[in-house]
């Protein structure tokens, strides 16, 4: 039966979660009903040292180095990645702590990242944008995106925006995933090995998918 004595736990935003971002996300979640004073958001690594022995909750940007060490009391870790595989996960595992991601919450940002870059090689902006620091002003022929086919290894919630993105500008967009029946219908094909113009490969860090 719970302790009605037992204080509430201390959620800490660590620093590195970037001293705007984290008093943000701390006012947010005042605004949820999460008490004032266990919320706490580090804005310097000394502030986040002084309290993580009691953090029962911790959100994070990076990992200092050896911060879990001095987390005596944490039960859970949010990050603010998709990715988890700079984190000691079997530490994580043994120590019972849970560990939850961002997955999904980048799509749109990386998404247009990725078309960004698409844009840039295809009408190679990157070239002209450094003739013209160097003030060098020679003709270019670049190619467009319509007609092109992108292949998506890992078809998730960015590879999926980066298949609606793709589509918009005309693109032939083939997925590669494991489970072809969730799919998203903005994909044309599913292909084992899309041989593509471009590719792009947002799967998850596992012992399937890293590159040895």
């Amino acid at each position: 039966m719970p302790d009605s004595d037992a204080p509430d736990p201390t959620l800490l935003l660590c620093h590195t979660v970037g001293p705007d971002r984290g008093a943000d996300l701390r006012e947010r979640l005042l605004d949820r009903g999460l008490p004032a004073d266990r919320v706490v958001a580090a804005a310097t690594p000394a502030e986040t040292d002084a309290r993580i022995a009691d953090a029962d909750g911790l959100v994070l940007g990076r990992l200092p180095d050896g911060l879990l060490d001095r987390a005596d009391a944490l039960r859970w870790v949010q990050t603010l990645s998709s990715g988890t595989d700079y984190l000691p996960l079997d530490d994580l595992r043994d120590r019972g702590i849970a560990l939850t991601n961002a997955a999904g919450v980048h799509a749109d940002p990386i998404g247009e990242q990725v078309l960004g870059y698409m844009l840039s090689f295809e009408r190679e902006l990157h070239t002209l944008a450094r003739q013209q620091a160097e003030r060098r002003w020679e003709r270019r022929e670049g190619g467009e995106l319509r007609g092109k086919t992108v292949g998506i290894v890992g078809v998730g919630a960015i590879g999926t925006r980066v298949a609606e993105l793709a589509g918009a500008f005309g693109m032939e967009v083939w997925g590669v995933k494991r489970d072809l029946d969730t799919m998203p219908a903005v994909v044309d094909e599913a292909r084992a090995r899309p041989p593509t113009s471009t590719r792009c490969v947002s799967p998850p860090t596992t012992s399937c998918s890293r590159v040895r």
